[in-house]
């Protein structure tokens, strides 16, 4: 997203792929990081795995992604390799 201030005009450009164009010289570049974040309500010391899923039909193929073990509750899991342009749907699992 390049922001500058021309007329009326505050948003000059939105794009999804940053870097591919150079924003102008007077305007600044704002890039925005959309990492999906899981709040884990459970019990404090406990592991849960994280699992995704790419499908929304029955039955849903869960993949894991890691092991979360709980340091608080609630706390705050964000995917550091989000899918792109893939929707994913999102679980925690406690670990026996």
């Amino acid at each position: 997203m390049i922001v500058t201030e021309v007329g009326n005009h505050r948003v000059r450009r939105v794009e999804l792929n940053p870097g591919t164009t150079p924003p102008p010289n007077d305007a600044a570049l704002l890039v925005m990081e959309l990492n999906p974040s899981l709040v884990i309500y459970g019990t404090v010391g406990k592991t849960y795995q994280i699992e995704y899923s790419q499908t929304e039909t029955l039955p849903l193929v869960w993949i894991p992604i890691t092991e979360v073990s709980l340091s608080k509750s609630p706390q705050v899991w964000t995917d550091p390799r989000p899918a792109s342009g893939i929707k994913r749907i999102y679980r925690a699992v406690l670990k026996n």
